[in-house]
């Protein structure tokens, strides 16, 4: 026993002397390259500095990573409202000269307004674009920036009244109107519209960038977050999430 209490000892002492060498060396690592490689040396060789180095490591990053988390989404924020005078068309047929703010124009007026006896200016559009590369016979979507909110405001209310044209079978392509958005607000309304592929929710849409959810009980719910989203699946599907984690 007295033997034990010796190694004991000994071992308590060795950890002290090197915990004060190391102090004085880590004061000294900015000037002096031998005495980081002495610091580095004293921390591998006992287990109890490598743990608690460790674990505050571990919470260091932790506590860097959701900072990092909320300042992504406080940029993506940012970026959906930049993007709130804008709407994208979806299968409007392309030709290789066509001027995109005349198409737009055309889509709008014809198809979303003509039916209100309505209609607006091309002075209306700020500008507008193709998105992406050609993709042979599948048109490209098109983004379409309107000089104020309320126009496109009007626009986009009345966009069911698309439903006549695409139901006529003639037309090569059906022509879709919605909101642009960011990355992340579209894996969010991707993974919602899973849980309505699956019956779990009534219907969705989005509104000023929003996601929005009905639940089979009437219920409205707003996404914004990946936490808004893994609230109403537990919620509705009674358990665990079914869908893939939305990318970050």
């Amino acid at each position: 026993m007295a033997n034990s209490t010796v190694h004991s000892t000994l071992a308590d002492n060795d950890y002290d002397h090197d915990l004060n060498k190391l102090d004085t060396l880590l004061q000294s690592l900015s000037k002096n390259e031998n005495a980081t490689k002495k610091a580095v040396s004293i921390i591998l060789n006992h287990d109890s500095f490598k743990s608690q180095i460790s674990e505050l490591l571990i919470e260091k990053v932790s506590c860097l990573q959701q900072q990092v988390d909320t300042l992504e989404w406080q940029i993506d924020d940012l970026e959906q409202y930049s993007r709130r005078n804008c709407i994208k068309i979806t299968g409007v047929s392309e030709n290789k000269d066509e001027n995109s703010d005349d198409v737009a124009l055309n889509v709008i007026n014809k198809l979303i307004l003509g039916p209100e006896k309505i209609s607006i200016s091309i002075d209306k559009i700020e500008r507008s674009h193709r998105v992406g590369k050609p993709r042979g016979n599948r048109p490209r979507d098109i983004i379409v920036k309107f000089t104020s909110y309320r126009d496109r405001a009007l626009v986009y209310a009345k966009k069911s009244n698309l439903k006549k044209y695409n139901k006529n079978d003639m037309n090569e392509h059906k022509i879709f109107i919605n909101e642009s958005l960011t990355k992340k607000r579209m894996d969010l309304l991707i993974k919602t519209k899973n849980l309505l592929k699956n019956k779990y929710i009534d219907s969705v849409w989005t509104y000023d960038g929003r996601i929005v959810a009905k639940t089979l009980t009437g219920k409205k719910w707003t996404i914004t977050r990946v936490t808004d989203f893994e609230k109403l699946s537990q919620i509705v599907t009674r358990g665990p999430l079914t869908s893939t984690p939305a990318a970050k």
